[in-house]
């Protein structure tokens, strides 16, 4: 056997490259199960049983005690079937073709998303999510009509349905109510794969996968993946449910690839609607293993645990020359090496070519890469290859033993310290002997360095008022660490660790806090100029205070906790916080101190706003703001309201005090609603005006279309200003906008005049009630403006802009903002699209159609530029005020004269420029 000696340190070239390809989360492949496995029938057994899991609940969703419905048994996650007077689950009707027809008879398989997940982790499969209902899930029905009941849904569903070579398949978000959900059966497709070895045999046991590409794309993705079985045959089932949609006009293309690290790619393009009938062939090349021994820097084994990648480089014309480009990820291999000596052994791996190896480290985000390494096998065996640690690393190796024991194998939390704080947290990975490597770059900044270890070992049970046994753990010195070095720490004799500091954690009621997370935090000095710099901007200055590694607990039964270890130097503090509580903290000024404190308990406030039930959900949000206006930045809370749960709303955390409730709608300046001075105590608090709140009269909406003056439709995306009466009698401007000649304004005001514009259109002026409208638009014509002698001046091909902008004012803003009232989206308007300002590029004559909108004086400007491109440096000379008129009927141009004295100059001016660029680009071209 011979030994592919890589030689350290390695060239940077082939560190940069190997981790430019290192390796995506790749899981191991397992062979699907056998196809004619029969799903269950939910007629003949009982539901499955389903540990549901904790969902953390977000501000403003309902909790339990917002709904009158009763909640599902937690076990099953299920809930009982409907009675007379119980909840009901979705309907599910099974349908095909395009007129809709119900499909009696259909087999209707429906399972919850975790429940699936666990049960493929469970049966070792890796199989896709259109799979799980039909393997694990249960199984129902469909009547004479095509329809089935499902018991009401808690969870994410996944649910699919079969009737012949039909198949449909859905994801299905919980919900209540009666709801129906309609599967529409599809020709079920199948991608057949067959594997063929070098030598003519089946190639078994070996990843596929099913690539999908759209013409300029620059690479494909990956939509389905499997390995084949011992005869070399593999199959993508289902493929019509993992093909993406129609492109939008794109072509379209799929591929078969072989998954494995290979010198050249192995795949086969098909035409991917409808799938092939005929199994897709792919001819596998000659394989072998490769088995790499990570060393330290004089060939000893490492011990350290290690991410390692293999792959192989490839000329850019090998990749142009294939019918799809394929994802990176499918053509390397990585395996995770476990703490010990052993290599690291990669199968299936392209023979008689050469790759690349890549090793990481869990401590560090350097690593090392190998130069080529052939893979031309010696014999049968594996090929070996050695990988030594680069000299831009250091090592720490020591033993770690417990009362004189060996303590191992364990992964030991542990902290790399400084005299001024932390540097790294870190894990040390230790053998059965309790020998560890650790890998790092060396850190700077200090002579001497300590290596804090905290282990992992139950404490013995103390009896009620005990005081809290110490952790186990050890701290070790030393000095400096060198590239390139190995530094041995010797024996590390685990023990108890001295007392910090210990305490009582209590509510404002005086209740101990159980279980709350404690922890020792460091406050960091202010970087030099950070308070000139926050002055200027608007945010919160960051918070200083940091945690400190490893110096954390949580709280007992009594809510006593107590800290453990060296005292940090540095201004320091113990914080506590919860979920249900304001987090508060105590100065930390010595050793032993004893600490008391009290956390503030949480306001929750509950309630209903009843909207208008055309309002979409979000289009309106709550805002908790505190009345003390000093509070306001950082404690105001904001959700938003909808239909779902009847309107119900849930605002937490809130800190006991006083606040406003406003009930605002995006992009409307005042509230719809203000409930003031709503005290808010710790706790629960359900306030009388919010049970409910019915806003239902209080909205109106507009719909607005855009036609011409013969009734015919407008496709314009332009401004609209509204101008809305508030409540207190102001009237304030809103701006809107067309899309596609179509416009909605959701108002607090039952009366609206708008100011609609529109591109080669005078602005309309209207005045609406609710409801749906037409918007008539007249269409005007450009007015004519002459510039006499400007085209000769300017030359036959430079670029010149003929802009005008209206002095007078209209009444209207400069500029427009908004919020899409249903998306949230934010845009804006410049103010030549509201009839404030346009220009035309002059043509070969000096005369031009400038598309104003109305009659007024503007001020002309010529903007010069210095080639003919747009892009070109350009100067401005202003030509005066002049009146334009888009009357109708009127034909004759307006004469604006031109300064010849101040076009010379700015043409003078561009050609100096122009020259100017020019020769510096002729002197970066010399330079590179």
């Amino acid at each position: 056997m011979r030994w592919s000696l890589l030689l350290a340190p390695v060239g940077l070239a082939a560190a940069i490259a190997g981790f430019a390809l290192w390796a995506a989360d790749d899981e191991p492949l397992l062979a699907p199960p056998p196809l004619d496995a029969a799903p269950r029938d939910a007629s003949a057994e009982p539901p499955v049983a389903v540990d549901a899991p904790t969902v953390a609940r977000t501000a403003g969703e309902p909790g339990p005690e917002t709904t009158d419905e009763p909640e599902p048994d937690a076990a099953s996650g299920l809930r009982d079937a409907a009675g007379p007077t119980g909840p009901l689950g979705p309907l599910v009707v099974v349908v095909r073709g395009p007129a809709a027809t119900p499909v009696p008879d259909a087999v209707v398989f429906a399972i919850a998303e975790p429940r699936g997940a666990e049960a493929q982790q469970q049966s070792g499969l890796r199989l896709p999510p259109c799979e799980w209902p039909e393997r694990f899930g249960q199984r129902f029905t469909t009547d004479a009509r095509g329809q089935t009941r499902l018991p009401p849904l808690r969870e994410n569903w996944l649910l699919a349905a079969q009737s012949g070579p039909e198949f449909a398949f859905t994801q299905v978000p919980p919900g209540r109510g009666d709801r129906t959900l309609t599967l529409a059966l599809q020709a079920d497709e199948t991608v057949a794969i067959r594997v063929v070895d070098p030598d003519g045999g089946p190639g078994a046991a070996l990843p596929v996968a099913v690539l999908w590409h759209r013409a300029g794309d620059d690479a494909s993705r990956e939509i389905w993946q499997g390995r084949t079985d011992r005869d070399g045959r593999a199959e993508c089932r289902h493929f019509q449910v993992h093909r993406p949609p129609s492109g939008e006009g794109r072509a379209e293309a799929a591929a078969v690839m072989l998954a494995l690290p290979l010198p050249s790619p192995v795949l086969q393009s098909f035409a991917p609607r409808p799938a092939p009938k005929a199994p897709i062939t792919l001819q596998a090349p000659r394989r072998t293993a490769v088995e790499v021994q990570l060393t330290d820097h004089r060939g000893a084994p490492l011990l350290s645990p290690a991410s390692v990648a293999l792959w192989f480089d490839r000329p850019k014309e090998l990749l142009q020359s294939l019918p799809i480009p394929p994802p990176a990820h499918l053509e390397r291999s990585r395996v995770e090496k476990p703490p010990g000596e052993a290599p690291v052994r990669f199968e299936l791996v392209g023979a008689d070519s050469t790759c690349r190896i890549a090793a990481r480290f869990p401590n560090e985000r350097r690593g090392v890469a190998s130069p080529p390494v052939g893979t031309y096998p010696d014999g049968d065996g594996p090929v070996p290859v050695q990988l030594p640690l680069g000299m831009d690393l250091a090592l720490l190796a020591g033993r770690v033993t417990l009362d004189g024991q060996p303590f191992g194998p364990q992964q030991i939390p542990a902290v790399l310290w400084r005299a001024d704080g932390p540097v790294a947290q870190l894990a040390v990975h230790t053998l059965a002997d309790g020998r560890f490597d650790l890998v790092l770059a060396p850190p700077p900044g200090s002579p001497e360095f300590w290596l804090e270890l905290r282990a992992e070992v139950p404490p013995p049970d103390t009896e009620p008022g005990a005081p809290l046994p110490a952790p186990t753990g050890a701290r070790v010195w030393f000095r400096a660490l060198a590239n390139g070095e190995r530094r041995e720490l010797g024996t590390i004799h685990l023990g108890p660790l001295p007392p910090l500091c210990s305490g009582v954690v209590v509510d404002d009621l005086g209740t101990p806090v159980a279980d709350a997370p404690v922890q020792l935090q460091k406050k960091n000095p202010e970087p030099a100029g950070a308070a000139a710099l926050q002055r200027n901007q608007s945010e919160p200055p960051p918070d200083p205070w940091r945690p400190l590694p490893l110096l954390e607990t949580r709280t007992d039964a009594e809510g006593r906790f107590a800290l453990f270890g060296e005292l940090p130097r540095g201004e320091l503090r113990v914080r506590a916080d919860t979920d249900q509580h304001f987090a508060d903290s105590a100065p930390l000024r010595a050793i032993g101190q004893q600490l008391r404190i009290v956390l503030q308990r949480n306001g929750i406030l509950r309630g209903r706003v009843l909207l208008p039930e055309w309002l979409s959900d979000g289009t309106a949000s709550l805002q908790l703001r505190p009345v003390d206006a000093a509070l306001r930045a950082r404690e105001t809370r904001t959700v938003p309201l909808g239909r779902r749960g009847g309107g119900r709303f849930q605002v937490e955390p809130l800190r006991p005090g006083s606040y406003d409730a406003l009930v605002t709608v995006r992009n409307l300046a005042a509230p719809l609603c203000t409930v003031e001075n709503l005290f808010v105590p710790p706790g629960l608090v359900r306030d009388a005006r919010f049970q409910p709140l019915d806003l239902r009269q209080s909205l109106f909406r507009y719909r607005l279309r855009a036609v011409d003056f013969g009734g015919n439709p407008l496709p314009l995306d332009g401004p609209i200003v509204a101008r809305l009466r508030q409540l207190d009698g102001s009237v304030t401007d809103a701006g809107f906008r067309w899309q596609k000649g179509r416009a909605e304004i959701i108002a607090a005001s039952a009366m609206a005049e708008i100011v609609a514009f529109g591109k080669g259109c005078a602005p309309a002026t209207v005045t609406l009630l609710p409801g749906d409208h037409d918007v008539f638009l007249k269409s005007v014509t450009p007015a004519l403006v002459t510039l006499p002698g400007a085209r000769l001046l300017a030359g036959p091909t430079r670029r010149v802009r003929v802009s005008v902008i209206l002095t007078e004012e209209t009444g209207l803003p400069q500029w427009l903002q908004g919020q899409d009232q249903r998306t949230g989206e934010s845009f804006s308007f410049p103010r030549w699209e509201l009839g404030r300002s346009n220009g035309a590029w002059l043509g070969p004559s000096d005369t031009v159609e400038v598309p104003v909108v109305q009659s007024g004086k503007y001020e002309v400007v010529l903007r010069l530029h210095a080639t003919d491109s747009e892009n070109s440096p350009q100067a401005s000379v202003a030509l005066g005020v002049h009146e334009l008129r888009v009357d109708a009927g009127y034909t004759a141009a307006t004469r604006v004269p031109v300064d010849e004295a101040k076009v010379r100059q700015a043409l003078a001016q561009l050609d100096g420029q122009l020259r100017a660029q020019q020769q510096g680009q002729r002197g970066n071209r010399r330079r590179d």
